[in-house]
């Protein structure tokens, strides 16, 4: 027999004594351990940490946020075709009176303050009163002095060339004709008709009436266009919108300002609406993480799919910087536990009496009963507090049954 040979025949007797002998040792163990080895290892304990919190119920859902009111302002054409030759305001730009909010016709469109919409244009001698409002606004842009009369004159005039001059335009111009004077008619020879009546005899007042001839046009007045002018009730406002460049004016343009103030809302289902209950906390979040605390405001139909939108009252103001954009709402639906301990469900156990204990780990790896009382369950778990106080912690450890 060669080596190679033997020596593999020697592996092979070797694994079969060693075959034999585990079988040997297997047959004549002891009942003690055959009942060990099919009994199953002992379960470890399953601990978790007790932590110190606010146990509730939170939701979250996208929020736009716009304009809290806006007001729509209605713009005046000029008679024939009005274009829009310049958009002065960028959204969010202060209005103030006197500014001008658009550019109809190369002619600047005023925002002022009144009580009414002016309904004609305003030129010297006219009296009314949109000239007493057109007054008030001008003596409040420090364009005239003394009192209002509601009579357009010389002091009036003067204003309104202040204003269109502080804006940077021209004031309209309009020629106004005096009222026809009478000539005196002329007798047969060429002489007037009262010399000749005169000369005849015939009474003075039985004369004929002349023809009517007007003057020279006096020179040109300050006029204020009904399409100059528009009127809102209370300024400042912000500019939202209004027509861009090129837009022909209609009967319902308009351009909207915002009184500033900001309003966040979200559209979700109804039943969540029905759990987002008014007065309850809600939290408004960006992008770059600036927060705003408010509670939930009122909620309204949003749709015929049923859907609602609730507001959210804040107690700051909205970021300037959120108007048209889309924020995330934390509303907290329920709340179990103020500042209480917090551990699952599992880990608190019934003893005797209904008594509620957990067991706290000690520091000899061993488990001590705790007596606590359960303030409320959410979710799966308990906020809890120790019958004995200081005798549970956030941070120690309870076994989970």
């Amino acid at each position: 027999m060669s080596a190679t040979a033997a020596g593999t025949a020697a592996v092979v007797v070797m694994a079969m004594c060693i075959g034999a002998g585990w079988a040997l040792a297997h047959r004549f163990e002891s009942p003690e351990q055959r009942q060990a080895a099919a009994t199953p290892p002992a379960p470890l304990d399953v601990v978790v940490q007790v932590r110190a919190g606010v146990l509730e119920e939170q939701t979250t859902a996208v929020a736009d946020v716009g304009d809290a009111a806006t007001t729509s302002v209605r713009v005046t054409g000029a008679s024939g075709l009005s274009v829009v030759t310049a958009a002065p305001l960028a959204p969010g730009a202060s209005v103030v009176p006197g500014t001008v909010v658009l550019e109809v016709n190369g002619r600047p469109v005023f925002a002022l303050p009144g009580a009414f919409p002016f309904y004609r244009d305003l030129s010297t001698g006219d009296t009314g009163p949109d000239v007493e409002q057109l007054q008030r606004a001008l003596k409040g842009l420090g364009h005239l002095r003394g009192r209002t009369t509601g009579t357009f004159d010389a002091a009036t005039e003067a204003a309104v060339r202040r204003m269109y001059k502080a804006a940077g335009y021209d004031p309209a111009l309009v020629a106004v004709t005096p009222p026809a004077v009478e000539t005196p008619a002329q007798g047969a020879d060429g002489a007037p008709q009262d010399e000749a009546s005169a000369a005849d005899g015939a009474p003075q007042d039985e004369a004929p009436t002349g023809q009517e001839v007007p003057t020279a046009a006096t020179p040109a007045a300050t006029t204020v266009p009904l399409s100059d002018l528009t009127v809102v009730t209370d300024l400042p406002q912000s500019f939202v919108t209004g027509p861009g460049v090129g837009a022909v004016l209609t009967a319902e343009s308009v351009y909207v300002l915002s009184n500033g103030a900001l309003t966040s809302s979200s559209a979700v289902p109804a039943g969540i609406a029905l759990q987002m209950k008014p007065g309850s906390a809600a939290t408004l979040v960006d992008a770059e993480g600036t927060t705003v605390v408010g509670r939930v405001g009122p909620a309204v139909q949003d749709g015929a799919d049923g859907a609602m939108r609730v507001s959210y009252l804040t107690e700051a103001a909205l970021p300037a910087s959120w108007r048209g954009t889309q924020v995330i709402a934390t509303v907290t639906l329920e709340t179990v536990g103020q500042e209480s301990l917090i551990v699952p469900n599992r880990a608190v156990v019934t003893a005797g009496g209904g008594a509620l204990t957990v067991l706290r780990r000690t520091s000899g790896n061993e488990f001590a009963s705790v007596p606590v009382k359960r303030l409320g369950a959410l979710a799966g778990q308990s906020a809890i507090t120790p019958v004995e106080p200081g005798a549970l912690k956030a941070g120690d450890e309870v076994r989970v049954r």
